[in-house]
């Protein structure tokens, strides 16, 4: 019982690990749609 209950903590662990690069990278990669219609501006001018 102890043995499962170790590896379902690091499980937890690793999944919450995953959770938060997840956010990491959504803060910092830029929106595509922003990306898009900064494009079609610059194409305009």
């Amino acid at each position: 019982m102890v043995r499962l209950n170790s590896a379902f903590t690091g499980f937890t662990g690793l999944m919450d690990s995953i959770h938060y690069a997840k956010r990491i990278q959504t803060a910092l990669i830029t929106n595509e749609k922003y990306i898009a219609n900064a494009l079609n501006k610059l194409m305009k001018n």
